[in-house]
């Protein structure tokens, strides 16, 4: 039976063992950075032989609305990956205009990326790095984190006015300030 990911019913009220600085070097060194920057990470899972660590971050700089993310640390591969999953389960009808949207505004990225799970309508975005040999640096973790968390925060109401109504995707850009690509 395959094992539950973090966002799907983890007891963030558990208490988890210490973490060993000895035995985890790496995640110890990430986590540090980020508290050191006043992040409020409450770690979910991890670390141990065959799971990385996993934190979870609750997001909320649109006002009310508020997603989860997850810091996901990686021992062995010495990689940091950041999930946040947006507070949308996308109806089945609403699916393909959502999924054009996730197209059209990963044409625009640098960084990152959105995806949709089509079994659940959630929709997520993605960014993460692999720091193998790399000194941990604050700075660099908390752009990375900060750029996810920007890329939520911007497109949230793109994604929540084509999954809940019938406007196009590209009309939801226009409103939002994001160009649409268009064929030459």
């Amino acid at each position: 039976m395959p094992e539950t990911s973090p966002e799907h019913g983890a007891d963030a009220t558990a208490p988890l063992p210490t973490l060993d600085p000895a035995g985890f070097p790496f995640i110890h060194g990430i986590e540090r950075a980020l508290r050191h920057r006043g992040t409020p990470l409450v770690r979910l899972t991890g670390p141990d032989r065959t799971r990385p660590a996993t934190f979870r971050i609750t997001c909320g700089p649109t006002g009310s609305t508020e997603w989860e993310c997850l810091v996901v640390i990686d021992e062995h591969r010495e990689t940091v990956a950041i999930r946040s999953i947006l507070p949308i389960d996308v109806p089945p009808e609403r699916l393909a205009p959502v999924a054009t949207l996730v197209a059209h505004l990963n044409a625009t990225r640098v960084v990152g990326h959105f995806a949709i799970e089509p079994a659940s309508g959630r929709i997520v975005h993605v960014s993460g790095v692999r720091l193998s040999g790399l000194a941990t640096d604050p700075d660099s973790l908390m752009w990375l984190l900060g750029e996810n968390l920007l890329a939520v925060d911007l497109h949230l109401a793109m994604f929540l006015v084509v999954a809940w109504t019938d406007i196009p995707p590209e009309a939801a850009m226009r409103e939002g300030g994001v160009a649409v690509a268009t064929a030459a």
